[in-house]
């Protein structure tokens, strides 16, 4: 190209990215004249500050491969009256009905279950894996568990000793991979009687529940006899989702 008359390599630069930290997560944005990262994610910003989570390890990982369009995977979080039918282990510890919402509206949504007695945590046996990953955690916050969807591609569990999340990635309009990976806090990575497999097959179980449901919704959809309905009144989390969805793709 420099035997091109006129051109200059500073007319064809790469092209800058926003770049931002949040609770150890890095975000980036693409766009041409990006939302300051404080501005979009304020709602977020200081919300699960106690749970420390930029301190937690990764002790495990794992990639899925889900036969959906992703936006049924995000519907499916977003939603728990499915549990009683579909999760029987997930309905004994975090009974649907026992939580409530505390964002409904944006971006960002969810909100948290309770954890029915004697269980102390979303594990196969119901005994916490190890150490909390805050030991300051405040009282009630060690029976409850928080589910955030977080746009665009997100999902955040939090419990009381560890953490998994979710980060969605459409791979065509019928295929969805979801990447996963479970935070302890590092006392219980050294710990050889922490048991992180409770945790983690607690929730491989609940995950390939959901993708199993979730293909076979989808192939409901696309059936040419498909036709929508309404949703609930205890289904306000997936409308608002449904609302925001649509939002930003009208403003594109």
């Amino acid at each position: 190209m420099q035997e091109v008359e006129g051109f200059r390599k500073d007319d064809y630069p790469l092209h800058r990215a926003g770049v931002a930290e949040w609770e150890g997560f890095v975000f980036v944005n693409i766009a041409g004249d990006p939302v300051p990262f404080a501005e979009a994610w304020a709602p977020m910003i200081g919300r699960l500050a106690r749970y420390r989570l930029s301190g937690l390890k990764v002790g495990h990982r794992v990639s899925y491969d889900v036969a959906a369009n992703w936006k049924l995977v995000f519907q499916n979080y977003s939603e728990c009256l499915h549990c009683p039918l579909i999760h029987p282990e997930l309905n004994q510890k975090l009974p649907f009905t026992s939580g409530n919402n505390d964002l409904i509206e944006g971006s960002f949504l969810g909100g948290y279950m309770e954890l029915t007695p004697p269980n102390l945590s979303a594990t196969m046996s119901g005994k916490a894996v190890g150490a909390l990953v805050n030991p300051d955690l405040p009282e009630e916050d060690r029976r409850r568990a928080f589910y955030y969807t977080l746009m665009p591609n997100l999902m955040l569990s939090i419990h009381p000793d560890y953490v998994n999340y979710y980060l969605v990635t459409a791979i065509t309009p019928e295929l969805t991979r979801v990447d996963s990976e479970w935070l302890f806090h590092p006392d219980s990575l050294a710990d050889p009687n922490a048991n992180l497999r409770d945790a983690i097959e607690f929730w491989d179980v609940t995950n390939r529940q959901d993708w199993d449901i979730v293909e076979r919704s989808h192939q409901g959809i696309t059936s040419r006899r498909y036709e929508p309905g309404p949703y609930s009144a205890r289904e306000s989390i997936p409308a608002a989702w449904d609302r925001e969805y649509l939002r930003l793709m009208a403003a594109m």
